[in-house]
């Protein structure tokens, strides 16, 4: 799962990967994109098997995505099949979490 503030629009420009991969186009302001981006990983968590790696643009927007899950109970689902690690802004403490 790849989250990004930019469209991948040019030819030279693609995504590879060997597994699943989906592009969000996530604008800022957005609760509904905040909605929508939980529900489809809600989704994708119960859908894969092993592991799910989502990445924001900054530890702000990653955070700011985190409270309004937790608030409206996103979390708790995601948590019923997958461990949620958010990687420390201290870089020291990164090798501890992984």
């Amino acid at each position: 799962m790849l989250v990004t503030k930019r469209s991948l629009q040019t030819k030279s420009r693609r995504l590879h990967c060997d597994h699943l991969c989906v592009l969000f186009e996530f604008c800022h302001g957005g609760i509904d994109q905040v909605d929508k981006l939980g529900r489809l990983i809600s989704n994708i968590s119960f859908v894969v098997p092993k592991g799910i790696v989502v990445f924001f643009p900054s530890f702000e927007n990653e955070n700011q995505v985190y409270i309004a899950w937790e608030s409206k109970g996103v979390l708790v689902v995601i948590e019923a099949k997958k461990h949620v690690l958010r990687e420390p802004r201290n870089t020291f403490i990164i090798e501890a979490t992984l």
